[in-house]
C-alpha cells in the first residue's frame, strides 16, 4: 500500500505532538512493508526540499506568515498545495493520511487529497474548532476532578476572545473539507466528546502508541547521564513538553513550593525550548525562592529525552487546559515511570488513578503535591506503579496495535 502522510511538522525539526506520532506511525508503516511518503513544511528557507530522514522520503515546502492571518492561511494556503498537488500526481497514493494542518498544509488539502485517494484524518487537538488554547470548559474554582464536561464553544465567545483574528466562515468551512475526508479520527475519546458536540462528526478513536522496546536505555548510560548533569541521590519530577501556563507551568512550581521542606532531595526538572515561558518560569522560581529545586534543561533530542525519562523518579503532567492525549503518558510508561496527570482531556484513559499513578485537577495544588509527595516517598509504590503502566502500554497501546487498527479502516 503506498500512504502520503501529511503534516505540518516532522522530525529531524523540532516537533510537537503530532509530528513525533507521525514520524512514529511513518516509521511503522514503513516496517510492515507500505510505501511511505511525508509531505510537510519548513519555516527554515535554508531548510532542503527534499530528504530522507531515517529511511523516510521527505518532502518539505516553506511556509512563513504572520500569526493574524492564521485563520486564513489554514483554509487555503497557496504556497502549499500547489505543490501537494504535484507530490499526489508523482507519487500516486492509495492512502493519504494528514496528521496537523491547521497550520501551513491548510484545510483544503483535504478536498484536494479526496479527488486522488481515500483520505483520512488524525485529529491530535481542538484546533478544528476552537483556534488557541481551550480553557472555556474548566472552572478554575472547582477543584473536583469531573469525568464529564461540556465543550461546546459558543460563536460570540469566539469574537470576543481572538476579535479580528477569528474568521467567521472558519469552522464552517472546516467542517465541510472534514466532512470529505473517509474518516476523522480522534487520539482520545475526550478529543471525539470534544467535536461531535461542536458538529465535527465521522469521528471514531484510535489513541496514540508507542514501541516500548525504543525505551531500554543502557544502565550504564542513565548512569553517565545522571552524573553529567550532577543528580545523583535526587528525587527526579520531570515536567517536559511545549511549555506554558496552560500546561501547568506556574501550578508545577507551586507544588514544588509545598514539597520543599518535605522533600529536600527533591528536584523538579524541567525540559522544553528556551522561549519567553521559560525566561517566566525562570522568574517565578526567583519569587519563590526555590532556585535550589528547579533544574531548567533546555531543548533535549528524542534519545537524551528517554535518559531524561529513566533518571526520573515521576513524570508530573498537570495541563489546564484540554490536552488531548498526551505523549509524556506513554513515553513514560514506556519508560517505567509513574505519571501525576490532569483530569482535563485524555489522560484519565490511560492513567489509571491509584495504578500506575494519579489523576489530579491541577487547579488543586495541594492535591497535585500530595500525588507528586506520595510517590517520593514510597520508593516501592512508585515501582509498582511504573511496572503496571509499561505493562499497559505494551499490551494497550503498542504501536502494532495502533497501526493495526488503521490499517483496518483504510483497507475497508
Amino acid at each position: 500500500m503506498k500512504i502520503l502522510v501529511l503534516s505540518d511538522d516532522f522530525p529531524p525539526e523540532v516537533v510537537g505532538g503530532a509530528g513525533t506520532i507521525a514520524f512514529r506511525m511513518s516509521k511503522e508503516f514503513i516496517a510492515q512493508g507500505h510505501k511511505v511518503k511525508v509531505f510537510t513544511t519548513t519555516q527554515d528557507k535554508n531548510s532542503g526540499e527534499n530528504i530522507v530522514f531515517e529511511n523516510i522520503e521527505i518532502n518539505r515546502v516553506y511556509s512563513k506568515y504572520h500569526d493574524r492571518w492564521r485563520a486564513y492561511i489554514s483554509l487555503y494556503n497557496p504556497r502549499v498545495v500547489g505543490k501537494l498537488k504535484k507530490i499526489i500526481k508523482e507519487f500516486k497514493p492509495d492512502i493519504i493520511h494528514t496528521h496537523n494542518v491547521h497550520g501551513h498544509i491548510s484545510y483544503y488539502a483535504l478536498v484536494l487529497a479526496k479527488r486522488y485517494a481515500k483520505v483520512f484524518m488524525t485529529a491530535h487537538d481542538i484546533m478544528s474548532f476552537y483556534p488557541g488554547t481551550f480553557t472555556e470548559f474548566i472552572n478554575p474554582k472547582d477543584f473536583s476532578c469531573l469525568t464529564s464536561f461540556d465543550y461546546r464553544v459558543r460563536f460570540p465567545t469566539l469574537i470576543k476572545k481572538f476579535r479580528f483574528r477569528y474568521n467567521p466562515f472558519q469552522n464552517i468551512i472546516i467542517r465541510y473539507c472534514l466532512f470529505r475526508t473517509n474518516r476523522v479520527i480522534a487520539v482520545s475519546g475526550a478529543l471525539r466528546d470534544a467535536l461531535l458536540q461542536n458538529g465535527i462528526m465521522n469521528v471514531s478513536v484510535i489513541h496514540n502508541g508507542i514501541n516500548v522496546s525504543e525505551w531500554n536505555i543502557p544502565l550504564d548510560e542513565v548512569d553517565k547521564f545522571r552524573k553529567s548533569y550532577n543528580l545523583e541521590g535526587l528525587k527526579i519530577i520531570l515536567f517536559q513538553g511545549r511549555l506554558s501556563g496552560a500546561k501547568g507551568g506556574d501550578l508545577i512550581l507551586q507544588a514544588i513550593t509545598s514539597l520543599s521542606s518535605h522533600n529536600p532531595l527533591a528536584k523538579l526538572l524541567i525540559i522544553g525550548n528556551k522561549d519567553a515561558y521559560v525566561e517566566r518560569m525562570r522568574k517565578r522560581v526567583r519569587e519563590l525562592r526555590i532556585e535550589d529545586r528547579v533544574i531548567f534543561f533546555g531543548w533535549l533530542d528524542e534519545y537524551m529525552m528517554k535518559k531524561a525519562y529513566a533518571v526520573s523518579d515521576a513524570v508530573v503532567i498537570p495541563s489546564v487546559c484540554f490536552d488531548s492525549f498526551p505523549n509524556g503518558n506513554l513515553e513514560a510508561f514506556a519508560s517505567r515511570k509513574p505519571v501525576v496527570a490532569t483530569c482535563f482531556g485524555g489522560s484519565k484513559e490511560i492513567v489509571r488513578d491509584g495504578e500506575n499513578g494519579f489523576i489530579v485537577n491541577p487547579f488543586n495544588v495541594p492535591s497535585l503535591a500530595k500525588a507528586i509527595e506520595d510517590l517520593l516517598a514510597d520508593k516501592e509504590k512508585a515501582r509498582r506503579f511504573g511496572e503496571n503502566g509499561r505493562r499497559l502500554v505494551a499490551n494497550e497501546f503498542s504501536i502494532e496495535k495502533m497501526i493495526n487498527e488503521y490499517l483496518t479502516f483504510f483497507t475497508k
